[in-house]
Parts: C-alpha cells; sequence; structure tokens
C-alpha cells in the first residue's frame, strides 16, 4: 500500500522540528528527504544563534532522531537547531495537559466549554 497524499513520513516529520533553510523551498524539501530515505548524508543550511551554518545531516532510524555534523564530520548536538528547546516544548506539553484536565473537571460538574 503505498503513502497517500495527505500522509507526512517520518523523516518529514523529523525535519519539519528543525531550522533546516531548505526545508523552506518544497522541492528542496523533498529532495532532502528523499536523499536521507536512501541513506545519504546531505549538506543542509541550518539556523544558530542568528547565523547560518552548513552541516551534514543523518538519520538515526533506531532512535528516530536526525544526527548533525560539522563540514570537519565532528558531531553537533542537535537540539541547537530545534525550532523549539526542550524546555519550551515541555512547557507546551504542561500547558495542553492542565488544558485536558480542566476539560474534563468542566465536563464533569456539567459545564461545556
Amino acid at each position: 500500500m503505498g503513502w497517500s497524499v495527505s500522509a507526512k513520513s517520518p523523516v518529514k516529520a523529523l525535519l519539519d522540528d528543525y531550522k533546516i533553510k531548505e526545508m523552506t523551498e518544497p522541492e528542496k524539501a523533498e529532495a532532502l528527504e528523499t536523499s536521507l530515505i536512501n541513506g545519504n548524508r546531505p549538506m543542509v543550511t541550518v539556523e544558530t544563534d542568528g547565523q547560518e551554518t552548513k552541516m551534514y545531516l543523518e538519520t538515526a532510524v533506531r532512535y528516530g532522531k536526525l544526527n548533525f555534523y560539522a563540514e570537519n564530520g565532528k558531531p553537533e548536538k542537535r537540539e541547537q537547531f530545534q525550532k523549539e528547546t526542550g524546555l519550551e516544548m515541555s512547557n507546551v506539553f504542561a500547558k495542553k495537559m492542565e488544558q485536558g484536565k480542566d476539560k474534563e473537571v468542566a465536563q464533569g460538574q456539567g459545564m461545556g466549554v
């Protein structure tokens, strides 16, 4: 069974979490995704501290993560290229959990939200 047009591949979902310049252009994004799926280590442009930097990118399929490498091959921390920091993401998650609890309490009291 093939991918439906609206389905988002796991690789694309991972790429969307990072500040990768190539992801802003559909043709480049598709080529990047295909390259990673084929096991390549393409060079991408990432933003860190307001500066663009060239990095090699590879998928770590076993862990469902992306790995970034400097041009000299030195591994880089992926967190610095994420669109939201882990702390911000955990705060968003906590807020969603609170909203869910508030909604449950309101429904338990017979109030609509």
